[in-house]
Order: structure tokens, then C-alpha cells, then sequence
């Protein structure tokens, strides 16, 4: 049995490059030969691309062309995580087993399909039609031969709702399907609303497929140990932007004595102790395992706090509709109150003994939706 998988996977994200690994290890674990779809349309071949044009910036610089070659000036705040692109370069190296052909369009997508006798897209954002690749045929396996079985596995509308113009298109695309399992329960609204009833159901994260000592020994080696010496907050603010994530990080860390160690993209937070530039992504589970408290706008990083049992503190995006997939897991587990937290209260406890249990049902029932589905 071959299994072909189509997800986000190289875009430089922890939680995309992290929920790739996690989805494709668990297969392998049960026999299966696994691969990740090398699919890579143009915008993810822009993260550290010094000549990238920013949507905003598009129709000046197609105007007057010359203004490109300005544009390293611009981004060169890339140059500071380079050390970042290195690790997680490393990580897709060691860890990730790609197609052999690398596809760039749904044209060659469907011009030399990959060869597997079951297509699985998901999981991650890649139905997310505020973004590209929610309107990318790609993501809803609309290539490879008639006879190939087609699934998802936690795929993600990332949104509580779709526009009506996508919904026609979606569902035609999702006709060729056997199965659809989505990660949020906002999604099995999407799918109802557009007809999609029957063998639809809600699945967990592929990274809680893996249980907390598999992700232990796999970040066991990395690169922060003097951190195990040093009790901190791990605050990943993913825009920097968030007023009341400074003010909880500010007051849990007087509170608990805690120094403050940020996990950055391309800027440094200054009001952090320790700003970390160049952690890949299994630098970023092992600085959640040993952090004593942990406050992110990241989903994966607040999937790795539950893993992991840590005391964490999540917030939505600002300006962002996508925060249905932290809501929905944060229910899931009974800890709604962790969500947007305006205030801190020292005894505010998180029963982990019922939280496991929610969680552990939830995985039973996502391992049974892909054996069930991958025969």
C-alpha cells in the first residue's frame, strides 16, 4: 500500500513542517509507505526568496520593474534567521520523505501524477480560502487516475465560514472523495453547508498522533540545553503585535520568576529575555517540553503545551478569521478559558487528568478514521 500526502509542508512553519513529520510517521509506524506530495506552488518558494515582491507592492513594482531589484534592501531582515532556514531545511532532509518529482502547478499535478494506490490531503490549512491554497484545486486531490482512492485527514478550513463563490468549485472537487475528515467542527458546518453529510467527521491534529515520549526522544538532542538550567516563559507572539500577550507574559514571568525566552521569525521582541532566530522545529517542541509556562498566538504551539502539560495561555491572531482552530481544540479538551485570557489568576489550574481523557478519544477515534479509510 502507497499513500501519497498533500499538505503545506515546506513554508517554514512549525506547525506545517511538524504536522507533515507527524501524519507520515504514524503511517509508516502502521506499515503503510508514505510519502509527502513535493508540491511547492510559487508562494511557498517566496519565504526566502530576497527578491520576494509583497502582494501590496505588486502593481508598482510591475509598473516600474527596476523597483525589484530594491527589494533585497527591503527584506533583509531575512538575512537574520537564515541560521532558521538552515534547521528546518536539516529537518525536511532527516525526517521528511518526498515525491520524487517536485510539482509547482495542478497542471503537472495532473500532467504526471504521483504514484500511490490512496491520495490523503491534509492536514494544516489546505482549505483555507482566504489563503491560496484553499483555492487550489492541488489540495483537493483534483489529479491522478479515476480508481485512486481519495481522503482527507484533518484538513482545515481554518475559518467558521467560506465565501459563496468557493463553494460551488469545492464541491465539485470533493465528489472523487471516499472519506472527509476535517480538523475543526466549524468544518463539518462548511461541509454541510455545500451538501457534504455522509462519512464526514472531525478528526484530531496529526501531531497528537504521536504520544508525548515520541516527541521527547525526537527533540532530545537539540540545541538550547542551557535553558534546562534556567526556569522560563516560552512566549511565541507570531506578529509581535498583541498587547495583552505582553501584558500576560510581563506578569506570569514577575509572578513566577520566570526569564522570558521568545521564539522569533524574522523580528527580535524586545521585551524578551532570550530572542531565539534560529530554531527549526524540533527546536521549538523541545523548547515547549522544557518551558515552565508557555503564551503563543500559534495553534501548533498550543497543541504541543497539551502534549506536553504545560501551563499555557493562547490568544487568537489579531486581524485574522481563523480562530475556530484554537477554539475548537481548546473545547475539545474542556479549556475554553484558556483562550484570550485578559487577566492572570495564579489559581487558575488545568485538570490534566480530564483533559487527557478528552484527548485520548479523540486520537482513538482519528486512528480508527485511518484504518478504517487506508485499505
Amino acid at each position: 500500500m502507497k499513500v501519497g500526502v498533500i499538505t503545506c509542508h515546506k513554508v517554514y512553519n512549525y506547525g506545517a513542517s511538524l504536522q507533515s513529520y507527524a501524519l507520515q510517521y504514524y503511517l509508516k509506524k502502521q506499515g503503510i509507505k508514505a510519502y509527502l506530495i513535493n508540491y511547492l506552488p510559487d508562494l511557498f518558494r517566496s519565504k526566502y526568496n530576497l527578491f520576494f515582491v509583497r502582494e501590496d507592492r505588486r502593481n508598482i513594482v510591475a509598473k516600474f520593474p527596476i523597483l525589484k531589484l530594491l527589494m533585497p534592501l527591503s527584506n533583509r531582515q531575512m538575512l537574520i534567521t537564515w541560521g532558521r532556514k538552515k534547521a528546518f531545511n536539516e529537518f525536511d532532509t532527516k525526517h521528511i520523505e518526498l515525491s520524487p518529482l517536485s510539482y509547482s502547478s495542478i497542471d503537472e499535478l495532473r500532467k504526471s501524477p504521483p504514484v500511490a494506490d490512496i491520495y490523503i490531503t491534509g492536514s494544516d490549512q489546505v482549505w483555507n480560502t482566504d489563503m491560496s491554497n484553499g483555492r487550489d484545486a492541488s489540495y483537493f486531490l483534483d489529479f491522478g487516475a479515476e480508481e485512486t482512492k481519495r481522503i482527507s485527514y484533518a484538513a482545515s478550513f481554518g475559518i467558521s465560514d467560506i465565501k459563496e463563490e468557493y463553494k460551488e468549485p469545492i464541491k465539485e472537487w470533493l465528489k472523487r472523495f471516499k472519506a472527509i475528515s476535517v480538523r475543526e467542527k466549524t468544518g463539518l458546518d462548511i461541509l454541510a453547508s455545500i451538501g457534504y453529510t455522509d462519512n464526514c467527521v472531525n478528526v484530531i491534529d496529526p501531531v497528537f498522533l504521536l504520544n508525548q515520549n515520541e516527541w521527547i526522544n525526537l527533540s532530545k538532542n537539540h540545541i538550547y540545553k542551557k535553558l534546562e538550567r534556567i526556569p522560563y516563559l516560552l512566549v511565541y507572539d507570531f506578529y509581535h503585535n498583541d498587547i495583552k500577550v505582553k501584558k500576560m507574559v510581563k506578569t506570569i514571568a514577575k509572578d513566577k520568576n520566570l526569564k522570558i525566552v521568545s521564539i522569533n521569525d524574522t523580528k527580535r521582541l524586545s521585551y524578551a529575555d532570550i530572542n531565539i532566530n534560529n530554531a527549526g522545529p524540533l527546536d521549538f517542541v523541545w523548547l515547549i517540553h522544557h518551558a515552565n509556562t508557555v503564551v503563543s498566538t500559534s495553534f501548533h504551539a498550543t497543541a504541543f503545551s497539551i502534549i506536553f502539560q504545560k501551563d499555557f495561555y493562547s490568544y487568537t491572531l489579531l486581524t485574522q478569521k481563523n480562530a475556530s482552530r484554537m477554539s475548537d481544540l481548546l473545547h475539545l479538551c474542556q479549556i475554553e478559558n484558556r483562550l484570550n485570557m485578559n487577566s492572570y489568576d495564579i489559581n487558575s489550574m488545568i485538570q490534566w487528568e480530564k483533559v487527557q481523557q478528552c484527548i485520548d478519544k479523540s486520537i482513538k477515534k482519528s486512528k480508527q478514521f485511518l484504518h478504517d479509510n487506508i485499505k
